[in-house]
Order: C-alpha cells, then sequence, then structure tokens
C-alpha cells in the first residue's frame, strides 16, 4: 500500500514533508528520472532532455545546458490555487554562469505567467500573477555563488499576504502578495529549465536541479531549515529513505547537550514510528584535570587576607569549592563567559576574606562542558590571622623624654602563643632576638673599638678542602696581637706562611684578644671579600666569654657563613676562623679587614608562660643626643605587630640657655629707624625664634655659627605697622632645653604728625605784629623757621598740642613760614609751610629823583646778606630767605623760575643700627624723590658686633661751586657743586667720615661799573640780593683779553697787593708791606669770545637800566 505521509520529529518538534500537501516531488535519482513520486504522479515529458548526472545533491540530478533543453509537466487541477491556498517551490539548485532571466520552473496561463521561479543576472527572483491578472508580485532574492549547490525555496503565505524567498535555509527577501485572495489556475504545461510564451519555449536555465517540490501550503522559516537538513527519496517500488544531517541551524552546529528524535511514516490505513533516541552532544568523556594553585599547604597570616583561592582546570568548565566538605559551596569565576557570570572557564578565581583563625580543607568541584566531573582535589591549609600584642610597659621612658640619665631600661610585653621573634629597633639599627635565645644576652652597642686590623696575608692553601688564613694586628692600648689560623693545621706565630702543626694548635701568649676588664661582651664586625672584584660582605658576630672558639663553616660558591651570634670565646682565648672551601677549587675568600668592638648594651627575652612573653632592653652609657626606638614582634605565621615609636633625648645639662634681648628695647620706633633690627644673644650654642603675636607666627634668626645655631642672632622685619608690640623669644640649645620666657614690650609710630598752620594766614599783614599758632594731632614738639631751616625759632608749648609765638617788629617783606614738627616718636613733618606778606607803611615823604634832596650825610652801608637753601620746585618756581646779616635790612625772598624736572633733594635719614656682620646701616629717604647719584651715606663698616653708634655731624659747609663759563654765555649765572660736613662716631663703633650732597644757585643780574683792585671792573650783581657774583676786568679790554672773576660777597680779594694797604680786598697774606704772591682767578677768554661777551654784555646792561628804571618808578609812587 503507497505511503500516505512522512515525518520526522527533532526534539519533541515534528515536520512533515509528505503529505496530500505534496503536489510534485521529483528526486530525479535513476529510479525516479521524471516521475512524480507524491501522491498524484505529475509525470514529466521531454523532447530535447536535459542531461541525467548520477552526482546531484542527494543522489541523481538534471543538468540543462541553457541552450534548448528542458521538459515539462501536464497541467493538473492539484496545480490551482484558491485565494486561500499557500504554495511553497523548493529544490536544490547549482547555476553554471550567470545570465538574465533563466527560468527555473514556470506556470503559464497563455502568455503571462501564473508562478515562476527564475535566475536573473545571479539573482534568484520569484513571480506570482493571479488569473484574472489583476493582482501579481514579483520579489528578487540575493545572488547566488556558480557551481556550488544552494537550496531555493519560494512561497506565498495567504495567511499574511506575503511572498518569500529563501536561500540556504535563511531568509533572503519577502514582499507583498499581490494576489491575495485571487485564484491561480494554470492552463497550459509547467515547465522545468525553460519559460514557454504561449508560442514558443525560451530562456533556458544552464544549471543542474535536484530534488524538486512543489506544495500547496506554505512554509514556516523552521520548516524551511530544518528540510534543508533532510532529504526524502523513493528508492524502488516499495523502499523509501529519510536522511537527515541535522545542525543548529544553517550556519552552526548543534550546541553541547542532549537532544531527540524520532521518525514516523504513514499509509491510508495506519501510521508507524521509529522508537524515540537520545543524543548527548560532548567534547569528550574524559574528568577535567584540576590544579589548585592556592591555597597551599601552608598558614595563612594576616597580611594574605582577603585570601584568593585560585584554581586551573585543562578544559573548559565550571568550578565551585568548599572548606565544609560540601555543605556549602561556592562557586568560583572563570575567564570565560564573563557577560553571562563569568561561571566557564579554565582559570578560577574566588576570594575570601572572613576565615577565622583554624584549620581547613580546600576542596573542589568541577564540571566540564560534557558533564564530566572531577570532585577529588582538595588541599589542607590553616589561617592565623591575630598578631601578637606588643606594647611598652614600665620602666619604659616615656615619649619624648628629656634626660641626662645615659642608662635606662626599655621593657616590652608580648602576648602570642606562637612566637616567633621580636625585632629591637634602636635610631634605625635592628637588633633580632627569637625564641630559641631566651635567657641568653644579645648585646649591641658598639661603643669602643678594641682592634682594628688590617691582612698581612691573604691566603694560603692547607689540604684538599680547607683554607689556611694567617693574621697579625696592630694593638692599641695593652693588646699586642691577635692571630686565627685553620684549627685543623695550626698557624705560624712568625707569620712564615706554609709551616704546619698538628691539632690543637699551639698556645702563643702573645695572642690575647682582649681582657676581662672590658665590659659588657665583644661584638666582631669581619668583611671578607668573595670574589666578586673585591666587593666586601659584612657580618657582625657577638662573642661571648664562656666557651672555646668561634668559628663560620659551609663556605659554598658565592658568600654564605652557616654561624649564630650565640658562637663564643673565651676571654684571652686564641679566636679561629675557619672556612671549609667544599669543592670550589679557585674562591677567593680574603679575610679584608677585621674590627673588634665591645658593646655596653644588650637585650634578655624572658618567657612568663605559654603565651605571655617579656623583653628587658638596657641601654648603658649612652652618648648625648636625640635616639628614637620600637619594637616588633612576629609569629611563626608571619604575623607582625609593633610598638609605637617613642623618642627619648640624653642631654648633658637640663639647664635652659640665658637669652639677652639687644634689640629691640622699651621704646618707640620711628619711621627712621626702619628696617628694625632684631638682637639675640645667647649664653650657649642653641637656635633662636621669635614672635610679635604670641608665637601665632614664628620667625628664625640667623645666628652667627651657621643659617640656624650660634650664641648672636639677628633678624630683620621692615614692615611692621604702629601699635605696640612684644617681642618674645623661644631659644633650644644643644641639649634641646627651652627659654621662652624672654620678651620685652616695644611699640612702633612711622605716621608722621599732621600740622595745622593756624597763623598766619595766606594774606598781607599792614601791621608789624603777627601771631604764630600751629596745632598738632598728636602729642609733639614744634619750631618754625623763616629762611627753610636755616634758622629755627622756638614756640611756647601749650601741651604738646598747640604751640604760640607773638612776633613784632617786622619788616615789610614777603615770607613764608615753614613749621618743624616731631610727635613723641621722633616722627618730623616739615612740609606744611604758609606764604604771607608783610606791608607797613612808613608815613614819610617822596624819594622821587628830581633834585632839592641829596643824599643824607654819613658812611653808606653795604648789605651782605646770607641765603637758606632753595625750597622744592612748586608751580614752576622755587623760593629762598635771604638774610642781612651786615645792615639788618628787611630779609629778602628769592623767587626763581624751575622746572619740576629739575628736582631738588631734600634727605632725612634715620639712626644707625647696631652693629651686625661687620657693618652698621642706616636707611635715608628723600622726601623729593629726586633721582640723584650724591646721596648722604647708608652703609659703614665697623669692626664690632652689637655695638650702637653715635654719630654726630658738624654743620654743612659752604658750596665749593664750580666756574663754568659757558653758564655765562647762556645769559646766566648759575652756580653748581658740592657742600660737605664732618661726622664722628662717639660710640667707638666706626671711625668718621664725611657727608657730600648736591648744591646749586642761580641769578638773575644786573651791571654797575666801579674800581676793583685798582682795576675798571663791570661787576654782575645778583638782583635779588644786591650780593655781587662775577668781576669782569674793563681794563683787559684794551689788551683784546676778557677776564671775569667769580665771587659770592663783597668782600673782594684782589689779583694783586696794588695799593699795599691792608682793607680786605687782597688776596695775599700781609698787604701792609711786601704782598706775597697770590692767585690769579682770572679766566682769560680769546678774542673772539671777548666779542661775543661784548654783545652779551650789551644786552645784559639794557635790561639791567630798564629794570632799574622801573624798579625806581614804583618807589617813587609808593612814597606818594
Amino acid at each position: 500500500m503507497p505511503i500516505s505521509s512522512v515525518k520526522f520529529n527533532w526534539n519533541g518538534t515534528n515536520y512533515t514533508m509528505y503529505n496530500d500537501s505534496l503536489v510534485l516531488m521529483m528526486n530525479f535519482d535513476d529510479y525516479t528520472r521524471f516521475n512524480d513520486t507524491s501522491r498524484y504522479g505529475n509525470n514529466g515529458t521531454c523532447t530535447n532532455c536535459p542531461t541525467f548526472n548520477v552526482t546531484g545533491k542527494y543522489g541523481g540530478a538534471y543538468e540543462f545546458d541553457g541552450v534548448a533543453k528542458y521538459f515539462n509537466i501536464t497541467d493538473s487541477a492539484v496545480f490551482d490555487l484558491e485565494g486561500e491556498e499557500g504554495l511553497t517551490i523548493a529544490m536544490w539548485l547549482k547555476t553554471n554562469h550567470s545570465a538574465a532571466d533563466k527560468y527555473v520552473f514556470s506556470n503559464y496561463n497563455g502568455n503571462d505567467p501564473l508562478y515562476a521561479l527564475f535566475v536573473d543576472n545571479g539573482a534568484i527572483r520569484f513571480t506570482i500573477r493571479s488569473t484574472d491578472g489583476l493582482g501579481s508580485s514579483t520579489i528578487t532574492g540575493a545572488n547566488i555563488a556558480n557551481g556550488i549547490w544552494h537550496y531555493i525555496v519560494a512561497s506565498r503565505d495567504a495567511g499574511t499576504n506575503t511572498v518569500q524567498i529563501y536561500i540556504d535555509g535563511v531568509t533572503s527577501v519577502q514582499g507583498s502578495d499581490g494576489t491575495a485572495g485571487k485564484t491561480i489556475y494554470p492552463s497550459g504545461a509547467l515547465y522545468v529549465g525553460a519559460q514557454y510564451s504561449g508560442v514558443s519555449v525560451g530562456n533556458f536555465f544552464n544549471g543542474t536541479i535536484d530534488e524538486l517540490r512543489v506544495y500547496n501550503r506554505t512554509f514556516s522559516l523552521a520548516e524551511v531549515v530544518e528540510n534543508y537538513f533532510m532529504n526524502l527519496a523513493k528508492y524502488n517500488a516499495t523502499n523509501w529513505g529519510l536522511y537527515v544531517n541535522q545542525s543548529k541551524n544553517s550556519t552552526g552546529g548543534l550546541d553541547y547537550g542532549n537532544y531527540t528524535y524520532f521518525a514516523c511514516a504513514g499509509d491510508s490505513n495506519v501510521e508507524n514510528c521509529t522508537e524515540q533516541r537520545t543524543v548527548r552532544l560532548s567534547a569528550d568523556s574524559v574528568n577535567p584535570l584540576v590544579t589548585i594553585i592556592n591555597p597551599t599547604n601552608k598558614t595563612y597570616n594576616l597580611v594574605n587576607f582577603p585570601l584568593l583561592f585560585n584554581v586551573t582546570i585543562n578544559e573548559n568548565a565550571s568550578a565551585m569549592y568548599s572548606l565544609d566538605g560540601g555543605v556549602h559551596n561556592v562557586s568560583m569565576t572563570g575567564n570565560e563567559s564573563l557577560s553571562a557570570g563569568g561561571l566557564f572557564g579554565t582559570r578560577f578565581n574566588a576570594t575570601n576574606g572572613s576565615l577565622a583563625d583554624g584549620s581547613y580543607t580546600f576542596k573542589v568541584y568541577a564540571n566540564d562542558t560534557s558533564n564530566n566531573r572531577n570532585y577529588t582535589e582538595s588541599i589542607v591549609f590553616s589561617v592565623d590571622r591575630t598578631s601578637p600584642l606588643i606594647n611598652f610597659t614600665v620602666p619604659t621612658p616615656i615619649n619624648n623624654t628629656i634626660t641626662t640619665n645615659n642608662s635606662f631600661i626599655v621593657n616590652v610585653s608580648v602576648v602570642k602563643s606562637n612566637l616567633h621573634n621580636i625585632t629591637y629597633s634602636w635610631n634605625g639599627t635592628l637588633i633580632n632576638i627569637d625564641v630559641n635565645q631566651v635567657g641568653t644576652p644579645v648585646y649591641f652597642g658598639e661603643n669602643g673599638v678594641i682592634i682594628n686590623s688590617q691582612a698581612e696575608f691573604s691566603f694560603g692553601t692547607q689540604g684538599e678542602n680547607n683554607w689556611y688564613y694567617y693574621r697579625r694586628s696592630l694593638s692599641t692600648g695593652a693588646y699586642s696581637l691577635l692571630q686565627w689560623t685553620d684549627p685543623t693545621w695550626g698557624g705560624s706565630a712568625d707569620g712564615i706562611l706554609g709551616q704546619t702543626y698538628s691539632h690543637p694548635a699551639p698556645n702563643y701568649d702573645a695572642a690575647r684578644a682582649w681582657n676581662v676588664s672590658i665590659p659588657g661582651n665583644i661584638i666582631i664586625n669581619v668583611s671578607i671579600r668573595d670574589g666578586d672584584n673585591g666587593v666586601g660582605d659584612g657580618i657582625n658576630y657577638s662573642i661571648y666569654k664562656n666557651s672555646e672558639q668561634l668559628y663560620f663553616n659551609s663556605f659554598l660558591n658565592g658568600f654564605s657563613a652557616n654561624i649564630t651570634n650565640t658562637t663564643s670565646v673565651n676571654v684571652g682565648d686564641v679566636i679561629y676562623f675557619w672556612t671549609d672551601k667544599k669543592v670550589e677549587t679557585d674562591y677567593d675568600a680574603t679575610l679584608e679587614n677585621i674590627t673588634i668592638k665591645y658593646g655596653s648594651s644588650y637585650l634578655n627575652l624572658t618567657q612568663l608562660n605559654s603565651t605571655n612573653w617579656g623583653l628587658l632592653v638596657y641601654h648603658n652609657n649612652v652618648s648625648v643626643g636625640r635616639y628614637i626606638y620600637s619594637a616588633c614582634a612576629s609569629d611563626t605565621s608571619n604575623n607582625e605587630n609593633c610598638t609605637e615609636t617613642r623618642t627619648i633625648q640624653i642631654v648633658a645639662d637640663l639647664n635652659a640657655p640665658l637669652v639677652t634681648i639687644i634689640n629691640p628695647t622699651n621704646k618707640t620706633y620711628n619711621f627712621v629707624d626702619f628696617p628694625l633690627v632684631f638682637n639675640v644673644t645667647l649664653n650657649e650654642n642653641g637656635s633662636v625664634l621669635y614672635t610679635l603675636d604670641n608665637y601665632l607666627h614664628n620667625y628664625t634668626m640667623t645666628g652667627n655659627e651657621s643659617t640656624l645655631f650660634g650664641t648672636a642672632f639677628n633678624r630683620t622685619n621692615s614692615s611692621m605697622s604702629d601699635g605696640s608690640y612684644v617681642f618674645k623669644v623661644w631659644a633650644n640649645d644643644t641639649s634641646n632645653n627651652v627659654n621662652n620666657t624672654a620678651n620685652i614690650t616695644f611699640s612702633v609710630d612711622k605716621t608722621f604728625p599732621e600740622v595745622t598752620i593756624n597763623s598766619p594766614t595766606a594774606t598781607t599783614y599792614t601791621v608789624n605784629t603777627y601771631l604764630i599758632n600751629l596745632t598738632l594731632d598728636e602729642s609733639g614738639s614744634c619750631l618754625y623757621s623763616l629762611d627753610y631751616g636755616v634758622n629755627n625759632e622756638t614756640l611756647t608749648n601749650n601741651g604738646n598740642i598747640d604751640f604760640n609765638s607773638t612776633k613784632t617788629g617786622i619788616a615789610n617783606a614777603d615770607y613764608t613760614l615753614t613749621a618743624y614738627c616731631n610727635d613723641s616718636a621722633g616722627n618730623r613733618n616739615y612740609t606744611t609751610n604758609v606764604s604771607f606778606s608783610v606791608s607797613v607803611s612808613s608815613g614819610g615823604g617822596d624819594d622821587g629823583d628830581d633834585g632839592g634832596g641829596g643824599s643824607p650825610g654819613g658812611p653808606t652801608c653795604i648789605s651782605e646778606y646770607e641765603c637758606g637753601e632753595w625750597s622744592s620746585c612748586s608751580n614752576d618756581q622755587r623760593t629762598r630767605i635771604c638774610i642781612d646779616t651786615k645792615c639788618n635790612s628787611k630779609d629778602i625772598i628769592e623767587t626763581t623760575s624751575c622746572n619740576v624736572d629739575i628736582c631738588v633733594s631734600d634727605w632725612l635719614c634715620g639712626e644707625w643700627s647696631a652693629c651686625a656682620n661687620g657693618k652698621t646701616t642706616r636707611r635715608c629717604e628723600d622726601l623729593n624723590s629726586c633721582t640723584t647719584n650724591v646721596q648722604p651715606v647708608e652703609e659703614l663698616a665697623c669692626s664690632i658686633d652689637n655695638c650702637v653708634p653715635d654719630i654726630q655731624c658738624g654743620s654743612w659747609g659752604t658750596c665749593e661751586y664750580e666756574d663754568r663759563i659757558e653758564d655765562v654765555f647762556d645769559g646766566e649765572i648759575k652756580l653748581s657743586g658740592e657742600r660737605a660736613r664732618e661726622c664722628e662716631d662717639f660710640g667707638g663703633c666706626i671711625e668718621g667720615y664725611s657727608d657730600n650732597l648736591l648744591c646749586e644757585s642761580s641769578y638773575e643780574i644786573e651791571l654797575i661799573e666801579e674800581n676793583v683792585c685798582g682795576q675798571k671792573t663791570l661787576i654782575a650783581i645778583n638782583k635779588k640780593t644786591g650780593v655781587p657774583v662775577t668781576h669782569i676786568n674793563l681794563d683787559a679790554w684794551k689788551n683784546s683779553n676778557l677776564q671775569i672773576k667769580f665771587v659770592q660777597s663783597n668782600l673782594t680779594t684782589c689779583s694783586t697787593c696794588f695799593n699795599n694797604i691792608k682793607d680786605g680786598n687782597e688776596n695775599g697774606i700781609d698787604c701792609g708791606g711786601d704782598c706775597a704772591i697770590c692767585k690769579d682767578d682770572r679766566i682769560d677768554i680769546s678774542y673772539i669770545k671777548w666779542i661775543l661777551w661784548l654783545l652779551l654784555l650789551i644786552l645784559l646792561l639794557a635790561i639791567g637800566i630798564y629794570l632799574e628804571e622801573k624798579h625806581r618808578k614804583r618807589k617813587r609812587k609808593m612814597k606818594k
């Protein structure tokens, strides 16, 4: 009976590939050829038949040449599609080349295809059209490669009204179905490998076709994929075969795991199925190999936590661990699949930070991807996270102890049952003592050198493996010889190398290393060269007074000494160093040097019970200095705990240094005292800080020994504001004794007093009496001057802030009153002034110059004026006061033009500082801020530090002017030069010195002619003072010479003793008789310059006549 259905179940899902929906099935095998093996028998026929090929995709296949070969299938009603019916066309296809519109399968009704599958230039296309021609769709899938088998499926889905093309189990394209709801009734034959146009056959396919199927239903994607894996074929009249090559999808294999499958076939009466089978996919069946990297069979201490467990497996797997035999299992993180939680890999880690002290069994549970297991690997380890408890106890000195006692005890208490050792740190030196040394002192502190020797011989060979050493040591004190040798062969007392003795070695009386008078035990420092280019390796040996010999042995390649610091020798015994060369034959183990010292301090460890320990550290004869110390205890699990670090300072004394504050003193410092120098001395070497705000801010003072230390200290401060201060000193001596009690109070007042001139005011007084009244804004004192400080006059003091004076008998003139005021701190203000005039009518007659009068009888007094300094430039003018010192004429106030660019300095200097570092300084300030290269001295050398100068200076000398003929030709008499004064130090700190300042005068002149020294002379007179400034010899013009003499007063000195009369006009020493040779003050000018000077004189004379006439007219007018 023919079959009616075939299905395959994969992992619970049925896939039907044969039932009544299959309307066309052509295997193209040798048995079936063009026969349809579906239930409908739609066999094919051909005239130009394609070629049968036995190597198709499954069995045979038909090969089309693309020229004229094809076959057709007679139309049948089973190919008709109703509007709600689906369609699936499937086949295996292999193209030979790409061309346009090569038809693989087509169904035509007249001239138009109803459905067709064709290849268009390599792309798979599917077209479908309704019978009425009103609906159609054509979709284009991906290109396929030539020469390769491809599984092609085209379908119509009436449920979703879409059409699809699948290539090799993957959706290639999907589009809408234009024939939705419409019928497709083919009326002609179906063509395979060509297209029938209704007239002829064309568009021949070039390639191979196998396993053609047509279903009148729609395949799902899962069915397409599953049919891609399998093939159903009929082999003969009764036998069928189902081949399944199951995979996960068209591109990937199945995942590891368990799968089920079975197949069923039925006829019209019954369906029969195979048994269900299960397949498990895995990589292998061998249990994974587990290696535990960590933990290991050891004890883990506190520093090992959190503890990292590490396991490796020889294949991909998962792993868990347990510490309680599997009661609680913990997953370990693998190095693969981290995004999925990291459960798989070949390397696994887990961290545990919460284990208590105790013993544990670490067991691993590993499963590979094939579920092979390994639960056998485990390891035992222990946890000891408890550190020793260690503390300082009495009588340990408290932290920061300062003492003169250089012997003291440090007591250390330790609690731990499995204590291993204690390390005592003394000022950076570590001294170890372990539990095996309980009751045995460990000495340290190399305080006395006994012998420091050098080798006289390097080495000599004795025997096969032993080397023999012989060395002499020069003695210091009572020690004459130190000898060591190979104890087997003996040694030579006289230094002859190679002489041997039988054991024991001779006992030489001179071989004494030390005597019993040395305190404590002995430490030996030995440097032994190990052959590495002379690089030394130092080893310390402690030698005690209770045994016989000192050995070190097991000399291997490199340097290794098997000796402990408990090895000891007797006092006075010969010391033996024995080296065993072992198998090395060319080893250079030269003993380079040896230093023997004794230690006076030691440690002693005591076990009190099973858990408690005590360490006593005896410090003896500790040198003066600052030391830090601490102790650390380690157990056998290497847990370590330490005490706090403490400090002790051994000092020579506990007396605080004596502090003397030299400067500041209990006074008020003013502007000129700055910068202020602070000066402090100590009675011993130390360091000093000072503060002005009770140690809120501290400043280091510079010592005379180094930057920080000494007995004399200085520091300069220039930034203090006005106020009261307490200068406090913090002094430390070298024993760290502190004196912070020295202090002194002082004040700073750098503000100049504010002066108000209440009277006189800037007006013209018509009486010759006026009141002078000055007031200050603070307590002080005031003077005043009418000649810019040349003469200062006192005022009546009213409470140190108000000052008065009444001025009477004042001559008519213009005046400027300048106030010179000091506050109580000595700050001086002399910048305040007022200008006023006195003009009192005389009541006399006219001074007219028209006859009738005549001059009164008697001699005429010629005024001589002394002038003060010029004021600073203001409003393009500067002034000075000139006083008549001879005739008591009224004072003259001179005014001259000036330029603010021409600055006249006004210097104000402070007090000299105390001598420090070989010099004394003061600060000078130009109140007019001029720029000049000549200024007062601000620094002097002195030889006595801390000496305070007391400098007093004399009056300024007259200005030493230079003769500048160029000024004459410029039309102005301008005198410039320097003035000087001498200064002396009455404090004995420095030598005397001279101050020098610039000075300058310029004049408006008028000309008169007189007989001077017997010569007709043209005199240029200061127009304001009437004082001659130049003499011009007119008689010399006759000889074409110009003689000009610069003078500064009416007192004239002559070039010669012209009249033999001593009348004050000579330059000789005694003109009452023969005159001495006089200095010639004349300046000769060439003829050309004389012509120029003549023109200048004419101009000046004309100006002088004009000004004089104008002056006379004004006087006449005033008299009227």
